[in-house]
């Protein structure tokens, strides 16, 4: 699946609030940041708002993995 499809499948599903953005794979010099501007490029394109895109990028992790935080 492209990256721009799995995008979709994930908003078309609900799954936004269940999704953490992640960069594992093959690596080279450059990697994790043309990864991340391309999973950016494809969340703009299958529609996500900012507040979709923030929560996948960040906050879904930090809200399941409270680093820093007192129990």
């Amino acid at each position: 699946i492209i990256l721009p499809e799995a995008m979709e499948a994930i908003k078309t599903a609900g799954l936004i609030d269940k999704t953490i953005y992640g960069s594992d794979g093959p690596q080279r010099p450059g990697f994790a940041k043309n990864y991340a501007e391309r999973t950016l490029i494809a969340m703009e394109k299958a529609g996500y708002s900012f507040e979709e895109a923030q929560a996948v990028m960040a906050e879904n992790a930090e809200n399941l993995f409270p680093l820093g935080t007192n129990p």
